[in-house]
């Protein structure tokens, strides 16, 4: 941000604080009793203000980016889900129709039993 730029947004903020105020126009005492409460330099305060506009923006941005995150992530596991049950349907459904069948238990009996 160039020095032109923080003054103009300091001026702004400055004019928008006199507006406020119950009188319209303040003394140069006032003026300058108001920078010494915010002990700051005017740009130093616009740079401030910049800074704190900038993290609220980024801030809003990495809550979207986690919002839209949490659904991909949400909308994966289903997707999974809905795969693994039809996968193990069409496995069952092969097996039934080539007609694969389990040994029966009681012929491993006999057979460990000769």
């Amino acid at each position: 941000m160039e020095f032109a730029e923080i003054e103009l947004v300091q001026h702004k903020a400055f004019l928008k604080m006199m507006m406020t105020s119950k009188k319209k126009k303040m003394d140069r005492g006032k003026r300058r009793a108001w920078w010494a409460r915010n002990d700051l330099s005017p740009a130093q305060l616009a740079q401030r203000w910049w800074e704190t506009g900038k993290s609220r923006i980024n801030k809003e941005l990495k809550e979207k980016e986690k919002k839209r995150q949490e659904e991909s992530d949400s909308l994966k596991s289903k997707l999974l889900q809905t795969r693994n049950y039809f996968h193990g349907q069409l496995k069952a459904a092969k097996i039934a129709s080539e007609g694969w069948r389990v040994k029966e238990p009681e012929s491993h009996i006999r057979v460990a039993e000769e």
